[in-house]
């Protein structure tokens, strides 16, 4: 299960605030517990930094990863623990 913490989802919301979703994605995924989806966005960011960027297949992988993570936290999270997280992306 997750530890939900509103500093963690703070922390979230000033990563997107500055453009670093990859990061944001990650402390996400490790505050729910869910190690596989840190490993792939850690290891697609690692392929970004590689490459100079994200070309439109990386960030199709990364977004439908990000489906995945909400997928995952909308069932199981609470309805307002769940309404942070989205509004922190």
């Amino acid at each position: 299960m997750s530890n939900f913490n509103l500093n963690t989802i703070a922390q979230i919301a000033q990563c997107t605030d500055m453009n670093d979703h990859g990061t944001a994605l990650v402390v996400a995924s490790t505050m729910l517990g869910y190690t596989k989806l840190v490993k792939v966005f850690t290891k697609i960011s690692e392929i970004a930094d590689l490459d100079g960027g994200y070309d439109s297949k990386l960030m199709e992988l990364r977004y439908s990863r990000y489906q995945e993570l909400m997928t995952l936290a909308e069932n199981d999270l609470t309805g307002l623990q769940f309404q942070s997280l989205y509004g922190a992306f």
